[in-house]
């Protein structure tokens, strides 16, 4: 079995990682059930939100689209048929 070499950048990686993992336990376990819940609701409904946003100005930008395309048959004397 062949062990690493312990170097000051394994080491200062090793402190890295361990501080790292640290500090996430002491997070997630410092807050109760109800806590962890309601940060988690707060990001779906985020992610709900922009989700919406996004369809939405997709709409927008389809209907936009649609009505220049509409306006430019008119303008060449097509006869349109309103929706």
């Amino acid at each position: 079995m062949r062990h690493a070499e312990l170097t000051a950048d394994n080491v200062a990686a090793l402190a890295t990682k361990a501080t790292y993992t640290t500090a996430t336990a002491t997070a997630l376990l410092g807050l109760s059930v109800n806590e962890v819940l309601a940060i988690g609701g707060f990001f779906i409904a985020l992610a709900t939100y922009l989700t919406n946003v996004y369809f939405k100005r997709q709409e927008l930008r389809q209907r936009a689209e649609f009505r220049r395309e509409q306006l430019k048959l008119q303008a060449q004397g097509m006869p349109i048929k309103d929706e």
